[in-house]
């Protein structure tokens, strides 16, 4: 059976990796090539953020763990497991999926930043976006998908061509699935040359995200939750307070040298939309979008229930 994946972000991406594994024909369609999506600009490290509801988020995020120390011996995927610790500030508490993470062990207070009160060291997969979504193309490619430019402007193009299609669109959903609920969450993050970082350091108990995560050249700062539609003035003040909270983390930053930045928008709803849809008698609908924070870390996770949810309408038809 053909599907049509619309969507060629990490989310858009593992879908149309997980149809071609369960006997799919695919053609993904995207308004953009992958390196100018939202998912290129993340960070990115695998942590359930900014996205319900968590008794689901829980189960795709552990489900997308289980891929990326998979991903993570292969070289060329741009995944790689790296240790580090979530610091705490006075009163905070980790969430509960977190003692569910293996060799977790709280750290002793000698080994916190200035500020925290409590950190938990855990290792976790670190996704340099760039390297990975191109490995992830070539993967779709290799199992015979096609990527296609194409602006969609109603589900109907997508059904001309595919019974069964995938609305892994983001933020495009909001018109293409005329979704109110959906909406952009800006945020930032600032490149800092490599200089001997290993390990990243995380801090989500205040009102903005603030992480420092290491890649192979270059280590990347964050972040921020902003009105997409910010001046000028207000996006200078957040990539300050972006610096300013990162040198707490990490002192060694006042020394390293700074080589770009970046600002993204991210897909947030009320709840993470993964559901089916039969608009009419032999076409399926399949909704994965809104994931907020967390498109990196839900996408396999997701990608596999919507191939389940495909799989099992293909072969009860």
């Amino acid at each position: 059976m053909k599907a049509v994946v619309l969507g060629a972000g990490a989310c858009g991406l593992s879908c149309a990796e997980r149809l071609l594994a369960n006997e799919f024909e695919v053609e993904v369609w995207a308004r953009e090539q992958q390196l100018a999506t939202t998912s290129t600009i993340a960070g990115a490290i695998w942590y359930p953020f900014h996205a319900n509801p968590i008794e689901r988020v829980r189960g795709w995020a552990f489900d997308s763990l289980e891929r990326y120390q998979e991903l993570a011996r292969v070289p060329q995927s741009g995944v790689q497991l790296r240790s580090g610790c979530e610091v705490f500030g006075p009163g905070a508490e980790p969430k509960d999926w977190m003692r569910e993470l293996p060799a977790l062990r709280e750290v002793e207070a000698r080994e916190l930043p200035r500020g925290a009160a409590r950190g938990f060291e855990f290792q976790a997969p670190v996704v340099e976006t760039p390297v990975y979504l191109a490995w992830l193309e070539r993967r779709v490619n290799t199992l015979g998908g096609t990527l296609r430019a194409r602006n969609v402007l109603a589900f109907e193009e997508a059904f001309a061509s595919a019974p069964l299609v995938v609305d892994a669109t983001g933020l495009g959903a909001r018109e293409l699935a005329q979704d109110s609920d959906l909406h952009p969450v800006a945020g930032q993050v600032v490149r800092v040359e490599q200089f001997g970082c290993e390990r990243f350091v995380l801090d989500f108990s205040g009102a903005q995200p603030t992480y420092v995560i290491p890649r192979a050249h270059d280590v990347v700062l964050g972040g921020s939750l902003e009105d997409p539609d910010a001046d000028e003035a207000a996006r200078h003040a957040a990539l300050e307070g972006i610096r300013a909270r990162c040198r707490q983390l990490e002192p060694r930053l006042a020394g390293a040298r700074e080589i770009g930045t970046a600002r993204g928008q991210r897909p947030a709803r009320s709840v993470v939309r993964l559901e089916a849809e039969s608009p009419r008698p032999g076409r399926l609908l399949v909704h994965d979008y809104g994931h907020g924070g967390a498109g990196i870390t839900l996408s396999w996770g997701c990608a596999e229930e919507v191939a389940s949810i495909a799989r099992k309408w293909r072969d009860g038809r």
